[in-house]
């Protein structure tokens, strides 16, 4: 994934995660109030990502926790489930908020708790989340403004 094809599509497989969102939305008949929107924005140290489409499903959620696993269907973009881990190659933390969902990967810790575990010489990085603590959601909430989900991806 890091070396092939999605090593340096992180940004562009985000933005496609938020088109099939608003595909979502709409064939729902959940149309945004403020349009259909995907706002990409990067400083130093972040990448965010918002779109005002669908929030994340169940499904969604355990598909981000699998490799190779993804409920989008019809017609969407993303069906192999392999954007999102594109975004290790970027070497940080990821907080995900989504309709009342507030959630971190974090590869570094995820790596060390399967080694210390399961004694993994070679731990994935993107199977476990945490959800994040109350004043995290808070601002989760300012973030998301009339966004569907927000995913920030920091060093």
């Amino acid at each position: 994934v890091l070396a092939g094809g999605y090593g340096y599509r992180q940004v562009l497989e985000l933005v496609q995660n938020g088109a099939d969102a608003i595909l979502e939305a709409h064939a729902s008949g959940a149309l945004p109030q403020h349009g259909s929107k995907i706002e990409v924005l990067l400083s130093r140290s972040c990448l965010y990502v918002a779109n005002t489409g669908a929030a994340l499903s169940a499904d969604g959620i355990d598909a981000l926790l699998r490799s190779h696993s993804s409920p989008k269907r019809a017609n969407q973009i993303g069906r192999f489930g392999l954007g999102f881990k594109s975004l290790l190659k970027l070497g940080g933390r990821i907080d995900l908020f989504s309709a009342g969902v507030a959630m971190r990967f974090d590869p570094k810790r995820c790596r060390q708790e399967l080694r210390d575990t399961f004694g993994f010489d070679n731990a994935p990085g993107l199977r476990l989340a945490w959800t994040l603590n109350e004043t995290q959601e808070r601002v989760a909430d300012s973030t998301l403004n009339s966004f569907g989900w927000a995913m920030l991806a920091a060093a």
